[in-house]
C-alpha cells in the first residue's frame, strides 16, 4: 500500500499539470472476502492469511489494506488519508480544485557525481538493497523495490556527494518521508559514505584534471 501511494504521488510533481495514476488488479483481488479480522491498526499491510508460509500464495501474501483499497467504492484519497493516519481536512477530501491550486513540487536541479563514479555506486546501492532485502524476514511480502526503487537508486548514484551528506539531504532529494529516513535513509548514507570514503583518491584526480583542462583552455 505504502508503494502505491508513493507511485500515485509520482503520477504529476508539477502542480500545474494533470496527471493519470492507474492501478491495474488481478481479478481475484477484488473477489476475496475482507472480514473484522483483517483489519488491524498496528498493521494494516499485514497479509491476507495472517501468517505466511513457505510456499503461501500470491493472495494469502498480499496486504489487506492494498487489497481494501482495490475494493474501495469510495474516494481513494481518503483511502490513503486513513492508511497514513491523516486527520487533515486537506487529508480526508479532494476535489480537482484541489489540484489545480497545488503548489508546483519540481526538484531543483542538483550538482553531480563524476561520470567514472556514477555506476560503480549503483552497483553498490543494488547490492546493498538486494543484501537488505534478502535479510529481511518479510521479504515473501514486502517487495524489493519498498526499500528504494530504481529510480531513486538512479538519482542517489548521479548526485554529487556534496549533496548527501546527511540524512536529511537523501530524505529531501528523493522525496520521502522521515520514517523511511530513519531505517533505509540511514543505511544509504552508510553506503554513501562508504564508497565516498573508498574512491577519495579517484575524485581527487578527477577534480584536478578538471582544472588543468580549465587551466589550459583559459
Amino acid at each position: 500500500m505504502s508503494e502505491a501511494a508513493q507511485r500515485g504521488g509520482r503520477a504529476v510533481r508539477d502542480g500545474q499539470l494533470w496527471g493519470l495514476y492507474l492501478l491495474m488488479v488481478e481479478t481475484w483481488a477484488l473477489d476475496v472476502e475482507l472480514m473484522e479480522e483483517h483489519t488491524d491498526d498496528s498493521d494494516p499491510d499485514k497479509p491476507y492469511a495472517g501468517i505466511l508460509k513457505k510456499n503461501s500464495s500470491k493472495k494469502d501474501r498480499t496486504g489487506c489494506a492494498v487489497l481494501r483499497y482495490a475494493q474501495s467504492t469510495t474516494c481513494l484519497w481518503e483511502c490513503f488519508a486513513k492508511y497514513l493516519g491523516d486527520q487533515t481536512p486537506t487529508g480526508q477530501t479532494h476535489t480537482s480544485e484541489d489540484a489545480q491550486t497545488m503548489p508546483s513540487t519540481k526538484r531543483k536541479r542538483t550538482k553531480l557525481q563524476d561520470k567514472e563514479l556514477h555506476k560503480p555506486l549503483l552497483a553498490k546501492l543494488k547490492k546493498w538493497r538486494t543484501d537488505t532485502h534478502f535479510n529481511d524476514p518479510l521479504q515473501s511480502v514486502w517487495p524489493i523495490t519498498w526499500l528504494c526503487d530504481d529510480n531513486s537508486l538512479e538519482i542517489l548514484s548521479k548526485t554529487n556527494p556534496d549533496n548527501l551528506r546527511t540524512v536529511d539531504n537523501i530524505i529531501k532529494l528523493l522525496e520521502e518521508t522521515e520514517e523511511w529516513g530513519k531505517d533505509c535513509g540511514q543505511q544509504i548514507l552508510k553506503v554513501i559514505a562508504r564508497f565516498d570514503k573508498e574512491n577519495l583518491v579517484t575524485v581527487l584526480h578527477s577534480h584536478l584534471a578538471k582544472k588543468t583542462r580549465t587551466s589550459v583552455t583559459a
